[in-house]
C-alpha cells in the first residue's frame, strides 16, 4: 500500500516537474541563458515524462517495465550533472577564475 501511494506521488512529482520546465524554457530569463542550459532542461524534461511513464506502466501492471535497452529516465540524471557544470563555470566566470583561452597578440 506505501509502495502505490510512494509512486502515485513521485508520478505527480515528474509531471509536475516537466510541467514546470516546460514552462521555464519560454521564460525571458532562460532565453538568456546559454544553449547548455537549455539542452539540459529539454533533458530533464524527457527524463521526468519517461519516469513518469515508467512509473505508470508498474502501477497499471504491477510489474516494472524493464530498463535494458532504453534506461531513458536517466536524462533527468545527466540534466542535472550539465546544469550543475554550467552553473559552477559561469560562477568561476564572474569571479574570475576561469582560465580559458587567451587571446592572440598581434605584434
Amino acid at each position: 500500500m506505501i509502495e502505490t501511494v510512494g509512486f502515485i506521488l513521485l508520478t505527480i512529482i515528474d509531471l509536475a516537474g516537466a510541467i514546470f520546465f516546460i514552462g521555464a524554457i519560454f521564460t525571458r530569463s532562460v532565453m538568456k541563458l546559454s544553449a547548455l542550459y537549455k539542452f539540459a532542461i529539454i533533458l530533464a524534461v524527457f527524463g521526468l515524462l519517461w519516469q513518469a511513464s515508467r512509473n505508470y506502466i508498474y502501477l497499471s501492471t504491477g510489474v516494472s517495465p524493464m530498463d535494458v535497452t532504453s534506461p531513458l529516465w536517466a536524462l533527468k540524471d545527466i540534466a542535472l550533472v550539465l546544469i550543475a557544470f554550467e552553473t559552477l563555470r559561469h560562477w568561476n566566470l564572474s569571479r574570475g577564475k576561469w582560465r580559458g583561452p587567451k587571446p592572440e597578440e598581434k605584434p
